[in-house]
C-alpha cells in the first residue's frame, strides 16, 4: 500500500466555464485511483486532483485543504468511505461527496451526507462525466449572488463577474 498523496493539475483547453475544482479521491486500489485520473482528464474542466490511497493520509491533508468534491470507496481498509463522509460531516465540511464503489447494497448507508452521486466502477469511464456535469451545476449555483432588488425581485450574477459590488 502507497502512504502518500499524489497532486496532479489538469487543464484543459475547451473549457466553457471558469470554474476551478478542488478535488481529492481515496481509494485503496492503485487501479482505479489512475483510471480515475485517466477518466477524469478527458474532463471539460480546470481542476485540482488529489489521489490518496488510503484514509490516514487524506485525513491529515483534510486540515490543510477545503476541497469542493471528495470522490471515496466506500470499502477500504482501516477507515471505509461512509466513515470518511461521516466526518466531513460532522466537521461541518461542505465537500460534495460521490461514492465509487462495486457494492451498490452499502449505498443506502451514504443518504444524508452530502452525496451528489454514486458511481461503479466498472462505469466510471461512462458515469463520470454524467456526475462531474452534476458537480459543476451545483459548484456553480453555489458561487452565484442574490441581489435583492427595490421591486421585491432579485437577480442572481456568478461572483466570477462581479468586480465591484457597492450596497
Amino acid at each position: 500500500m502507497l502512504n502518500f498523496g499524489m497532486s496532479f493539475y489538469i487543464k484543459q483547453k475547451k473549457s466553457y466555464k471558469i470554474l476551478i475544482m478542488k478535488c481529492a479521491f481515496i481509494d485503496d486500489d492503485l487501479f482505479y485511483l489512475k483510471t480515475f485520473k485517466k477518466v477524469l482528464s478527458n474532463y471539460n474542466c480546470m481542476l485540482e486532483l488529489d489521489l490518496f490511497d488510503n484514509s490516514e493520509v487524506f485525513f491529515k491533508q483534510i486540515s490543510k485543504v477545503k476541497y469542493d468534491v471528495v470522490f471515496l470507496d466506500i470499502e477500504m481498509p482501516g477507515t471505509n468511505g461512509i466513515t470518511i463522509a461521516e466526518h466531513l460531516h460532522e466537521e461541518n465540511n461542505d465537500a460534495l461527496i460521490v461514492f465509487v464503489t462495486n457494492r451498490s447494497e452499502t449505498v443506502l448507508r451514504a443518504f444524508g451526507l452530502n452525496v451528489i452521486g454514486f458511481i461503479v466502477k466498472e462505469k466510471i469511464s461512462s458515469q463520470l462525466p454524467y456526475v462531474m456535469e452534476k458537480i459543476e451545476r451545483e459548484l456553480y449555483q453555489k458561487t452565484c449572488i442574490s441581489i435583492p432588488l427595490q421591486n421585491n425581485t432579485s437577480i442572481s450574477i456568478h461572483s466570477s463577474s462581479v468586480l465591484y459590488l457597492d450596497y
